[in-house]
């Protein structure tokens, strides 16, 4: 099928297509198998990395090692500037040493880290002195949603925000 073609494949009633723009109404919010996307070109979706640029390569890669226990893994862009960090099932994480600019962060700009044991990646982060909040910035306390779920945010080097949940 040539890019840019619509897919014709069966769908369910009521199931939102890509062939205009999908009504979040209708959408499911926690589809991780993406039924949604069904018979779409874009059936099969998953993050694959996140970039960010560091000031200190070597500073950054120590607090992901450290903080949120991330292998070093082989970096396909082949540049001593960049290091890449496995996030799990072909997921990692991009730190690129360079020029910050301007760039201004806040906490609603994040990127968050599931983890399938809250409690153990609470107290790892207790235990190195890795200081955390709530989403109201209140030092060493829990967020928890309206669904239940508990998450902390912490910063890297940079300045970057990173959630920390038990939704995996």
């Amino acid at each position: 099928m040539p890019i840019g073609s619509k897919a014709t494949a069966a769908r369910l009633p009521g199931e939102p297509t890509l062939d205009g723009p999908i009504d979040a109404r209708t959408r499911p919010t926690h589809d991780p198998d993406f039924r949604w996307l069904k018979g779409s070109v874009l059936a099969a979706l998953r993050l694959n990395h996140v970039s960010l640029r560091v000031r200190d390569l070597a500073a950054s890669a120590k607090f992901y090692q450290d903080a949120l226990q991330l292998p070093e893994i082989a970096c396909g862009a082949g540049k001593s500037n960049i290091r890449w960090f496995g996030l799990g099932e072909g997921q990692s994480l991009h730190l690129i040493e360079g020029d910050f600019g301007k760039t201004f962060v806040t906490m609603s700009t994040h990127f968050c880290i599931s983890t399938t044991d809250f409690a153990q990646a609470l107290q790892h982060l207790k235990s190195e002195g890795i200081s955390f909040c709530n989403l109201a910035g209140e030092i060493g306390k829990e967020h928890v949603r309206a669904d239940g779920q508990r998450s902390v945010y912490l910063r890297d080097p940079d300045g970057y925000w990173i959630e920390v949940n038990g939704d995996y």
